[in-house]
Formats: structure tokens, sequence, C-alpha cells
């Protein structure tokens, strides 16, 4: 097999469809980064966001090797080499991201209690109309933080603070209004904000591991112009070899 143009062009096409994915990755950290969105930071923590920032460089990076290689492969075929590497290990670190992702994605429900409590009073009430726009002000099962209820209700109690209310609405007590309604359960942001986050995720866990389609076949084209590139080099060394045995001929002529 001889190195034929259609080889060189489908790595290439290949080397360059990693390279956009590698840019993509960092443009959309980056973005993420000063554009914080306060459903999407409560599941996409900082932490995930510089590792994409990073995977999304090293990406990038990995893929010079193999543009090099391209250029001259009977040359190159050390960097060929370092290019497959890097992209196995750059499919590696995909997959891993993309199952952290995927793990959280699981956990929405079970982790929102840890969850709720890390998020600061003011944004736990701009929940309020975010979840539910078209409710404001809102006595519906949700998010109910206790400047709505208390303005709505006029009511001062320590039962309605910001909290996980409500799943139920619980008949008053006697000695209270009866359009006084108790929030209790633990309920509220949970359906809205995992429902958003939940599509968040899995929009992210699932691009990931498309990505990692493109580091396959980056993997195999590679594969396949190193092969091509050793049965080059080895008709190469047999040409030269019959020169020089031609000219040695020559030589007792």
């Amino acid at each position: 097999m001889s190195i034929t143009p259609g080889i060189r062009l489908a790595f290439l096409a290949f080397a360059l469809s990693l390279l956009a994915t590698g840019i993509l990755i960092l443009a959309v950290s980056i973005f993420w980064l000063n554009h914080p969105d306060t459903v999407r930071d409560a599941v996409v923590t900082m932490d995930l966001v510089f590792a994409g920032i990073v995977f999304g460089v090293f990406t990038s990076l990995s893929t010079l090797p193999g543009l090099l290689g391209n250029l001259s492969p009977v040359r190159c075929k050390r960097s060929l080499i370092i290019y497959v590497i890097l992209v196995v290990v750059v499919i590696a670190i995909d997959l891993s991201l993309a199952t952290v992702v995927w793990f959280r994605s699981l956990q929405l429900r079970s982790a929102f209690a840890q969850l709720w409590a890390g998020i600061d009073r003011p944004t736990r009430i701009s929940f309020q109309g975010y979840a539910f726009p078209a409710d404001n002000p809102a006595l519906t099962p949700m998010c109910s933080p206790s400047s709505t209820l208390q303005g709505k209700l006029h009511l001062r109690s320590p039962i309605f603070q910001p909290s996980l209310v409500v799943s139920r609405l619980i008949t008053p007590s006697s000695d209270l209004s009866n359009k006084i309604m108790y929030c209790r359960g633990k309920q509220g942001c949970i359906n809205p904000i995992t429902a958003i986050a939940s599509i968040q995720l899995i929009n992210i866990y699932t691009t990931l591991y498309a990505f990692s389609a493109i580091g396959v076949l980056c993997i195999l084209s590679g594969i396949v112009l190193i092969y091509a590139r050793n049965d080059e080099e080895r008709f190469l060394r047999i040409e030269e070899k019959q020169r020089g045995d031609r000219a040695l001929n020559l030589q007792y002529v």
C-alpha cells in the first residue's frame, strides 16, 4: 500500500475535525466562564468548566504532530506515532469527562438538598420567577422564598424561610386565617430546576460521547497512514538497494 492522496486527505480531514472539536470545547468553556447561568452553574461547577478549558487546549495542541506528519509522512513517522498516542489520551479524557457529567445527571435529585443548601439567598429567591415566569407572584407549590410568601400572605413566621419547599399544601391550623396556607415537605424547586439541569447535562455528555467518535476516526486514519508510510518506505529502500546493486554491477562490466 502506498501513500495515496485520498489517504492523506482523509487523515487531514479527521485531524482538522479534531482541531475544530478542541476549539469548540475551549470556546464554550470560556463562554460559560464569562457568562454565568444560575441553573447551569449549580450543576456544571467551576471545576468542570476549567477542566473543559484545559481539555480544549490539549485537544487542539494534540493535532499539531498529526498535521506536521501529514506534510511528509515518510520522514515524520515519529510525529504520526505521537499524534495517535495523543488522540488515545484525548479520547480517554473525553470519555472520563462525559462519564462524570452523566453520573452527575443521575444524582440530581438525590444531591439536590446539598446543592440547594449551597445556593445563596438572593439566588434562591430568583428561582421563583426563573422556574415559572408566568407565576409572579406565585402561590403554586414550587420555590417559595420568604420574601414572596410573606409579602403575599402578610405573614411573619419562621415557617416561610427559603428552603426546599413544597410538595403539598397542608390545611392550616384553626388559629390562622383560612387564606394562609402552610408550605411543608420538600419539593419546591427540585422539579423545575432538575428538569432544566438534566436537559443541559444530557446535551453536554451526549456531545462529549459524540466527540469521542471523531477521535476514533482520527486513530484509524492515523494507523492507515502509518501503515501506508511504512510500505512506501520499504519500497524506497528496495528501490535504493536495487540502484546500488546496478551501480555495483556496472563497476565490474
